[in-house]
């Protein structure tokens, strides 16, 4: 089995410490595991959802329904900027997990991309939602900031 795949039996050996000291010798519970897995699970479920949002957000505000209900463009873009933001956050949990054992020590544990150690694991998941929830606003103020679709003639 290779050792960069999330299997049900956690690696254990040199590799398996994730604060960089000599690795423990006892595995890790199955059911601090299983809360490793179920959010990797939840990350990458958020990942799917935050693209096609952004999707969406971008093809309404191009088509001619979304110029017909005329939604403030800058807000709309904001909220595409902070779903980009939640799914680079979401990225960096869901490409470190597997290096975790356990939560506790992802929470603890300093991540980033391209193996900067910037913010610990706990924080990345904070960036993720606090980011999402402030696209959701955007959008909420777009709808209720748009301006009145311009009456047809006649």
């Amino acid at each position: 089995m290779k050792n960069n795949e999330l299997t049900d039996a956690p690696q254990t050996g040199p590799a398996a410490d994730d604060q960089g000291g000599p690795a423990s010798s006892e595995p890790p519970n199955r059911g601090e595991f299983e809360q490793v897995k179920l959010l990797f699970e939840y990350t990458k479920f958020h990942l799917g959802a935050y693209m096609t949002a952004a999707a969406a957000l971008v093809a309404l505000i191009n088509t001619d329904f979304g110029k017909r209900i005329c939604l403030p463009e800058p807000l709309v873009w904001a909220a595409v900027l902070f779903i980009a933001i939640a799914g680079v956050a979401g990225g960096i949990v869901a490409s470190s997990l597997p290096h975790s054992s356990t939560l506790e020590k992802f929470w603890a544990r300093k991540v980033g991309p391209f193996r900067l150690e910037l913010f610990t694991g706990e924080t990345w998941t904070y960036v993720e939602h606090s980011a999402f929830w402030l696209a959701i606003v955007c959008v909420l103020a777009a709808f209720a900031l748009r301006n009145a679709a311009p009456s047809g003639a006649g």
